[in-house]
């Protein structure tokens, strides 16, 4: 995960939200009728919200750091779900860009299905947001291409785990953790040993210096569109620049 600043919606979006707004009624539309208040948003033009979304989180989705286009398999989802507070529901700041989550990955048995981002979330609200930096600078990996916090806290560790299933779920016959049907472990675990032979090739030519490993972090950090789970790559290459002497 990464943090993702929100700088406010742009004058389409602003537009967009006020024309649904005014169409629906609302100021005199029930906040409580959660099923009222999502008929408003569905009027929305997706595309426009989601163009919005896709610039600010640098074309990744704002929970695992997969690839998101401006299509169908791109959702908006509500940090703050609609049936825990309607008068959020058109606002900006309450929404994020997600990937399907799984939704349609086809799988030979529904076992093996596992949702995870805003399909795993459903209506549940989460102790662990995107939009907050402190909480994103407790994010760790391991080599394994798993995902969890530095200080072990227990509210974000269960957001991951059983609310988001970043980390897959564990089999209960076996004991043993099954991937996403998205494959995020696998996916981490391929950045990490992408990161391993770009030290490795750098040890080689000796160039492994912090010179050339903040160069890296800047041109990732700077990029219009982030690479899939850059979130790995920066903590890997930030734990190294830390260990050079």
């Amino acid at each position: 995960m990464l943090y993702i600043e929100k700088k406010g919606p742009d004058v389409n979006v602003r537009v967009e939200i006020s024309r649904v707004k005014r169409d629906c009624h609302w100021d005199d539309t029930d906040k409580d009728d959660a099923q009222l208040v999502r008929s408003c948003f569905d009027t929305l033009d997706k595309t426009i919200i989601k163009a919005q979304l896709l610039k600010e989180q640098h074309g990744l989705c704002a929970y695992c750091m997969k690839r998101i286009r401006n299509n169908n398999h791109m959702v908006i989802e509500h940090l703050v779900p609609v049936q825990q507070s309607g008068a959020d529901a058109l606002s900006y700041f309450n929404m994020l860009g997600c990937c399907e989550g799984g939704r349609l990955v086809t799988v030979v048995s529904p076992n093996e299905k596992i949702l995870c981002c805003d399909a795993a979330k459903g209506n549940q609200l989460l102790h662990l947001s995107p939009l907050d930096k402190i909480q994103m600078q407790m994010i760790r990996y391991d080599r394994n291409g798993r995902i969890f916090t530095s200080s072990k806290d227990k509210e974000m560790e269960h957001d991951i785990n059983e609310v988001l299933h970043l980390n897959g779920i564990v089999d209960k016959a076996t004991g043993k953790m099954i991937d996403t049907s998205t494959c995020l472990v696998k996916g981490r675990k391929d950045v990490y040993d992408s990161f391993c032979r770009f030290i490795e090739g750098l040890s080689k030519k000796n160039k492994l210096t912090k010179a050339v490993l903040e160069k890296k972090v800047k041109e990732l950090e700077c990029a219009e569109e982030y690479m899939e789970y850059v979130g790995v790559w920066l903590f890997f290459l930030k734990r190294k620049i830390r260990a050079i002497r």
